[in-house]
């Protein structure tokens, strides 16, 4: 009888044994992805268009926004979970004319972007010249369309590295 309590005893802790370890089956840490974006708009810019943003949002959605008129700047911070290898942040400014009649010979146009996206272990700062230009009154409506739909991004991979990425793409 003992010899078989003992078997089963040990058979029982053998089993539980066995169970506890756990070692393969733990859940891959989610990395988060932070991106911060800011633009920077010309006086004159903001006086001659209205200026919508579509950009990737909080976890990867896009989102599109409209600049509160008479703003010079556009900042908006996301954050998107890291699925896969990495994902990509980014943004199109979409400028359109306003329909006032423009009163001065010259308009300074410019818009200068800053990215900063960031992990857990690294962090880079991109800065672009979107617009530069300065232009006569009959050139506003030419020039600020040859500035909407390009899209500016950046790719973060989940290693920590952080890219310029000359192929990001955004529309909604």
């Amino acid at each position: 009888m003992k010899k078989t309590l003992f078997a089963v005893m040990a058979l029982l802790c053998m089993t539980l044994g066995l169970t506890a370890c756990g070692g393969d089956d733990e859940p891959t840490q989610t990395v988060n992805a932070t991106a911060t974006y800011q633009i920077d708009f010309s006086a004159d810019l903001v006086e001659v268009a209205n200026i919508a943003i579509v950009y990737v949002g909080d976890d990867g959605q896009v989102s599109i926004e409209s600049v509160a008129a008479g703003s010079r700047q556009w900042l908006r911070q996301v954050t998107c979970p890291i699925k896969g290898k990495s994902v990509d942040f980014g943004f199109k400014v979409v400028y359109t004319p306003k329909r006032e009649e423009l009163t001065r010979d010259n308009y300074e146009l410019t818009a200068t972007a800053k990215l900063t996206a960031s992990t857990p272990t690294s962090n880079r700062t991109f800065t672009e010249a979107l617009m530069n230009s300065t232009v006569r009154a009959n050139k506003v409506s030419e020039t600020l369309s040859k500035g909407n739909d390009k899209p500016y991004g950046v790719t973060v991979t989940k290693d920590g590295s952080i890219n310029r990425n000359d192929d990001f793409t955004v529309s909604i």
